[in-house]
């Protein structure tokens, strides 16, 4: 799959525990026609036997076996040993369809001051879009599929081993945002998101999603809005471990993000005016928010 020369470019997926999705999505990968990709697996200490497969069945693949799970810290270890002049970082239960990297070097190539390229992320075997609503000039990509200049990544660096997961995406496209760099939401560009066999422990979930967004909170924004979306986060976390059932992990990833606030002050990196503006129209558009309004209102109207 990958001549001589600098592949164009260069797929990192971080796995753990999916080996049968992992073979599906690397499959998919043998359709497409393409002559200058690499794609680089780093597997995350799975117990599955993912990395027997992979030497079994995808020799093709750059297949990098780590010790213990380190999250989405993996992005980064491939990302050390990744030759392509774009960076392709993507989920382990995601694929792309079959024109997607002749429209992403298109516009890479046509068009200079894009840095990253937001993708559609469509569920598979639907005609759902996760990302629909989204504007050409986002704040933000989601973390199934994202494209990035490797120069980018060379000087921003990858995402923020603090984090493990959840809030990864958001806080790598703020710091992407933040030294200037541009990011475009193309819907041409299809990523298929498929349901994988084992979701994700829902208690792990609102853990880190609970404690990583206090780090993201008050490392980037004025301390008002801080506090404002601490708050938010506060009821949302709190409605979600009461559907969910996993009211210790929301504590405890609440205690632990109050706690880090002081650390995370060490960390500050205040957002520039017009990159605050525009990720506060976003936050207040698509992330908590919503949602908290709706149920406010039932509440109102009985």
């Amino acid at each position: 799959m990958i001549d001589n020369c600098q592949p164009e470019f260069s797929v990192i997926i971080a796995s753990y525990n999916r080996r049968q999705t992992l073979k599906l999505v690397l499959a998919k990968f043998r359709e497409i026609s393409f002559p200058s990709l690499e794609i680089i697996v780093v597997d995350n200490a799975s117990m599955d036997n993912t990395t027997q497969v992979l030497k079994d069945k995808f020799k093709e693949v750059k297949l990098i076996r780590l010790e213990k799970n380190l999250g989405y810290e993996a992005y980064n270890i491939g990302l050390g040993v990744a030759k392509g002049k774009y960076i392709i970082m993507m989920d382990n239960d995601a694929f792309l369809k079959e024109d997607a990297l002749q429209r992403l070097i298109k516009r890479f190539s046509d068009e200079s001051d894009i840095d990253a390229i937001a993708m559609n992320i469509m569920i598979y075997g639907t005609n759902i879009s996760e990302t629909e609503g989204w504007q050409e000039d986002t704040p933000n990509f989601h973390g199934a599929a994202v494209a990035i200049r490797r120069e980018v990544l060379d000087k921003v660096g990858g995402y923020d081993r603090d984090y493990f997961i959840m809030h990864t995406d958001l806080e790598l496209a703020t710091r992407i945002l933040n030294r200037g760099y541009r990011i475009v939401y193309d819907d041409k560009i299809i990523c298929y998101h498929l349901r994988s066999e084992k979701a994700r422990l829902k208690t792990t979930s609102i853990y880190y999603s609970t404690r990583n967004a206090f780090f993201y909170y008050w490392k980037y924004y004025p301390l008002f809005y801080a506090l404002q979306l601490s708050g938010r986060e506060i009821i949302y976390g709190f409605m979600r471990g009461v559907r969910e059932k996993s009211l210790y992990a929301y504590f405890k990833g609440l205690g632990d993000g109050i706690f880090s606030i002081p650390r995370t002050f060490k960390k500050r990196t205040p957002l520039k005016k017009e990159i605050y503006l525009r990720l506060r129209r976003y936050l207040d558009t698509y992330f908590r928010e919503p949602l908290i309004r709706k149920v406010f209102s039932k509440l109102r109207s009985g």
